[in-house]
C-alpha cells in the first residue's frame, strides 16, 4: 500500500521567516505558567512518601506543546480573544477554566510518558534520567497510573459534562493507541493502516483534544471546533513521524531523551514502513532480517542502511504532506494571534524535520 500522502508539500519558507519555539508559544506565556503551577499543586496532595516523585514527573517542561495548542485555540475562536495578543487571566472568564483542563490533558500525557519509559527502557527524557531510571519500574508504573486516576478525577468534577466525556474517550484511546502498539512489538507484520491507528491515538489524540477543547472553552461553535480537532489531529500524526525520525536520525544530544529504542523494542515506525512497503522485494526482506537481528547488525549500521535507500528523505515528504494537511484545516478561522502562531507550529515542525540528518 502506497504510504506517501497525495497532498503537496507545505510551502518551502526563508529560515528566517520562521520564528522560534519560544516566540511562537510567546502569546500563551502567562497562561502556561498558570499551567505549570496547577500541576505542582496537584504534586502537593500526593502522599509525603511519594510526593518528590510526584513533583519530578509533573515538574520537567518540554516544550509543552498541548498547553499550547489548548492556548493558542483559545485564541482562535472567533471570540473577544482572537483580538488579543496575550493570553492572560484578566482578559477572559473562561481561563481558569481553561488552565485547568490544559493541566488535566498534561497530566494524561505525562502519564503515558512514565509508562513509556518503561517499555523503551528509556534512560533519558528531558534530559534528565526518567522516573524509572531515577526510583525504578515499580513505581514509575504506580505513578503513571496515579496521574491517570487523578486526572480523571478532576475531569469529573468539571462542571461541563461534554469537557469530560471528551477527556475520558481520548485518554481511552491514548491507552488502546499504546496497548496496541505494544502488541505489535516484534511481530513485524504491522500495516500502513495501523500504523495510522497507532499514532493518531497514542499522541495525536491529546493534540486534537487540545485544540478543541481550547476552543470549546473559549467559546467556538461546532464548525470551528471540529476544524481546530482536524488541525490537532493532523498536526499529532505529523509530529509522531517526526518523533520516529528523530529516534532513528536524531542526536541525543539535542533530542534530549534516549534514542534508537524503536529499533531495539522491534517497533516498526514511519522511516521503516516505508522501505518495508515501497521497495523491492529483496530489499525489503534484507531491511526486515536486519531489524529482526538488531543485536547482531547493531543499529548503527540499520540506520545507515535506511539511509542508503531513502527512508529519510521520504519521510519528510510524508510529514510534510501531514502538514500541509493540518495548516489547511485552519482556513475557515478568522484571521487571529491565535490562528497565526498555529499555522506557525506547521512551519516550524516543516522546519524541524528538514533539519533530521544534518550535522
Amino acid at each position: 500500500m502506497p504510504v506517501l500522502t497525495t497532498q503537496a508539500p507545505i510551502k518551502s519558507r526563508a529560515e528566517n521567516e520562521i520564528p522560534a519555539w519560544s516566540d511562537i508559544a510567546s502569546p500563551t506565556g502567562p497562561f502556561l505558567l498558570s499551567v505549570q503551577k496547577d500541576l505542582t499543586s496537584q504534586a502537593d496532595e500526593f502522599h509525603p512518601e511519594i510526593r518528590d516523585c510526584a513533583y519530578y514527573a509533573l515538574g520537567v517542561q518540554g516544550k509543552q506543546i498541548r498547553p499550547i495548542l489548548f492556548g493558542l485555540s483559545l485564541m482562535a475562536t472567533g471570540s473577544e480573544l482572537s483580538r488579543i495578543a496575550e493570553l492572560h487571566d484578566k482578559l477572559s472568564p473562561s481561563y481558569s477554566e481553561g488552565v485547568e483542563v490544559a493541566a488535566i490533558i498534561e497530566m494524561v500525557h505525562l502519564a503515558t510518558l512514565a509508562h513509556d519509559d518503561i517499555l523503551d527502557e528509556a534512560d533519558i527524557r528531558r534530559g534528565q534520567p526518567t522516573l524509572a531510571r531515577k526510583w525504578g519500574n515499580e513505581i514509575a508504573v504506580l505513578l503513571g497510573d496515579c496521574l491517570f486516576a487523578c486526572a480523571l478525577e478532576r475531569a469529573a468534577l468539571l462542571k461541563d459534562p461534554f469537557v469530560f466525556r471528551k477527556l475520558a474517550v481520548a485518554t481511552r484511546r491514548v491507552c488502546f493507541g499504546e496497548a496496541l502498539q505494544a502488541h505489535q512489538r516484534l511481530g513485524f507484520t504491522m500495516q500502513w493502516s495501523e500504523y495510522l491507528d497507532v499514532i493518531a491515538s497514542k499522541t495525536a489524540e491529546l493534540f486534537a483534544l487540545s485544540c478543541e477543547l481550547g476552543g470549546f472553552i473559549g467559546g467556538a461553535d461546532e464548525f470551528h471546533r471540529k476544524a481546530l480537532a482536524d488541525f490537532g489531529m493532523s498536526l499529532g500524526v505529523a509530529y509522531q513521524m517526526y518523533d520516529d525520525c528523530v529516534d532513528l536520525f536524531g542526536a541525543e544530544s539535542q533530542a534530549g531523551k534516549s534514542l534508537r529504542t524503536d529499533l531495539e523494542k522491534g517497533k516498526l515506525t514511519l522511516p521503516t514502513l516505508i522501505i518495508l512497503n515501497e521497495s523491492p522485494a529483496d530489499d525489503s526482506e534484507a531491511l526486515l532480517n536486519m531489524l529482526k537481528n538488531v543485536s547482531k547488525y547493531g543499529s548503527e549500521a540499520i540506520v545507515g542502511r535506511l539511509n542508503e535507500m531513502g527512508a529519510l528523505e521520504r519521510s519528510v515528504d510524508e510529514i510534510r504532506g501531514r502538514l500541509k494537511v493540518a495548516e489547511k484545516a485552519l482556513d475557515s478561522l478568522p484571521d487571529s494571534t491565535g490562528k497565526e502562531r498555529l499555522i506557525q507550529i506547521c512551519h516550524y515542525l516543516a522546519r524541524q524535520t528538514t533539519h533530521l540528518g544534518v550535522g
